[in-house]
Parts: structure tokens; sequence; C-alpha cells
């Protein structure tokens, strides 16, 4: 037994709502159709989801990158706010440094709940050096050559360990010597 067929209405509103970047789920919330008929609707007229969506970002950046041209102050705007972005990133660096250091060996628990806190550091400021990217149009195509450091968490062996306290106390020592001189 067959269902009842889409009308052309439903047809316009799944087709808009795909390229809004919803879900085929709710779009067969809102049209009232099954979401299988929702599949072959988007197959049938090569529906890729957010196609709107990645229109208007690029309309709005293209739009931003000629008011950005055309006003000295939304550049200083702008060169303000990656300054900050910078100093922002370099204290994170510093922080997680900080981190790393001060990771006790002798308790696992607190050590992994001081590297999930330093990887949420991390991802937000990932996401926000992606969104800033995106804002101003340099997508990784223009900057695929650059090398960007690595952050490496390895465990270290009890030997790892007392050789680098090791050199850490002999560090300090000739440091409170050169003071003494």
């Amino acid at each position: 037994m067959r269902g009842k067929h889409a009308t052309l209405s439903q047809i316009k509103q799944a087709l808009a709502l795909r390229a809004a970047g919803m879900t085929k789920a709710l779009i067969a919330e809102q049209t009232g159709l099954s979401i299988s008929t929702i599949g072959r609707i988007n197959k049938r007229f090569n529906a890729p989801k957010g196609t709107a969506v990645k229109r208007l970002i690029a309309v709005a950046q293209s739009d931003m990158l000629a008011k950005l041209a055309d006003d000295d102050g939304l550049r200083l705007e702008v060169a303000k706010l990656m300054h900050e972005d910078m100093a922002l990133t370099r204290l994170l660096r510093e922080k997680v440094a900080e981190s790393v250091d001060a990771l006790r060996t002798d308790d696992p628990d607190a050590a992994a709940e001081n590297l999930r806190a330093l990887n949420s550091a991390a991802s937000a400021s990932i996401t926000l050096q992606k969104a800033a990217r995106t804002a101003i149009g340099a997508n990784e195509d223009r900057i695929a050559d650059v090398d960007l450091p690595v952050l490496r968490i390895e465990e270290m062996t009890a030997a790892e360990i007392e050789q680098l306290r090791q050199r850490q106390q002999d560090e300090r020592e000739q440091d409170d010597t050169e003071l003494a001189h």
C-alpha cells in the first residue's frame, strides 16, 4: 500500500529547509512527510545540506572584507581583536606549559583532570581562531603551508622523571651559584 504523495509546496519547503542546514528528521517534522520521503526528495533534487548557509557566509565575508577595505576604524578594530587573540594564545600556551610542569605523577586522577582542563582550553582557543579565520576569509587553503607547533604529551618513565628532576636541581644550583658571585 502506497502512502500519500508530497505536494509541490511540501517539496519546496523541504528543499528550503535542507538548504538552511536542517536534518532530515527536523524537515520531516516541519513538513509532515516521512524521513524516507525527505531522503528521496533530497536525492531527486540533489539537495546538499546547508548550501544556503554557505552562500550566506560567503556573502557576509565578502561584505565584511569590502567594509574592512573602506573603513579605517573597522581595520583598526580588527587589528586590535587580532592582537588580543594573539596575546590570549600566548597566555594559553604559557598556562599549558606551567600546568604540564606542575602535573603530579603520584596522583594520576589529578593529572588526568588537569589534562582534561588543558584540552578544553585548547579546544576553545582553536574554535575561536577558526571562527576568526572564517570571518576574515583566511581559509585553510591559504594557510596550509604554515607549520603550526604541535603539543605532544607523552608518558614519562620513572627514570626520565628522575633525570628531569636532577637536571632541574642542577640548574637551580647553578643559578644559586651565579647569584652568590
